[in-house]
């Protein structure tokens, strides 16, 4: 049989996609936008998985902006920046051999981070459709009526006897979660010694169970948190977990202006949540609301 010829053969980069794909597994949408009341699937949740499955199969990528459009609004007392970019990613094997995906990010910010949350948005677009990223994967062999579905990954939860117990995160009880998260730092730090053929390999599987029982914990504790109404709850007067809430129509000018200096805290604090984030976009615009409407009060009183 005849030598096949190297031009003949397959890129490896095709060869590990479809691997780095099925390591990725289902990525859920535990991110949870209060103000317009939907759920999304965070950067964060994404690159989390994406990363250990990347180190495992020796793929990388590399981004370029081809093109960015910004936009400014001035609000009465904040200026919002808008940028939209168009993003080329270009996933590499070990060989060399790569492949392209090119999408579009919006970023919008009060401060300087327009820019970097239109990135994030444009890597986790072409990560989830590059790697066709399923929100949930269901085991058709498991028939488990206490599986809520929220997490489909099955890790180690325990080893009995020197062999590993397995369970759905989703399935999992409270106490049996921080079990299975005990279990893979574990499983982590034993990795993390070993020099085995197999040692990167179980440190990325730990990592991923880690990961995907922190999430679980994450969104069973969203679920618990009482709702909030961004468009119609009190607001805070000042900073601070302890600051006085009031309607911004209660508030004194005084009031007023110290509640929306709080919220450009939030909204420039780089460790803020995505959605303290939105209750403190919707906090602004409701006070500059009210500063408008006073404003123009002034205005018509000294006309008369």
């Amino acid at each position: 049989m005849p030598a096949k010829k190297a031009e003949d053969a397959v890129p490896t980069i095709y060869e590990l996609l479809p691997k780095v794909a099925k390591a990725i597994g289902a990525i859920g949408k535990t991110g949870s936008n209060t103000a317009q009341n939907y759920k999304f699937r965070a950067i964060d949740d994404v690159v989390n998985a994406a990363h250990p499955a990347f180190t495992e199969h020796g793929v990388f990528v590399t981004s370029e902006v081809i093109d960015q459009e910004r936009e400014v609004h001035q609000g009465r007392n904040s200026t919002l920046h808008y940028s939209i970019l168009r993003v080329k990613f270009t996933f590499y094997a070990p060989d060399g051999s790569h492949v392209s995906s090119t999408t579009v990010g919006e970023g919008m910010d009060s401060g300087d981070k327009a820019s970097n949350k239109a990135m994030s948005a444009a890597l986790k677009y072409a990560l989830g459709q590059t790697f066709l990223i399923p929100f949930d994967l269901k085991d058709s062999e498991d028939d488990s009526p206490e599986s809520t579905g929220r997490n489909s990954r099955v890790v180690i939860l325990q080893f009995k006897d020197k062999k590993p117990i397995k369970k759905d995160v989703g399935a999992m009880t409270a106490d049996e979660l921080v079990m299975a998260l005990d279990c893979a730092e574990w499983r982590g730090k034993k990795a993390k010694d070993d020099t085995g053929k197999f040692a990167e390999k179980n440190r990325a599987e730990a990592r991923a169970d880690w990961q995907a029982i922190k999430d679980e914990m994450n969104s069973r504790k969203a679920a618990s948190e009482p709702s909030v109404d961004p468009e119609s709850d009190p607001i805070p007067v000042g900073p601070g977990l302890k600051a006085e809430k009031k309607q911004p129509e209660d508030m004194t000018d005084a009031e007023l202006s110290s509640a929306y200096d709080a919220t450009q805290i939030v909204l420039s604090d780089e460790f803020s949540t995505d959605r303290e984030r939105e209750a403190a976009q919707v906090a602004v615009e409701r006070l500059e609301y009210e500063i408008g409407n006073r404003s123009e009060v002034a205005t018509n009183d000294g006309r008369q």
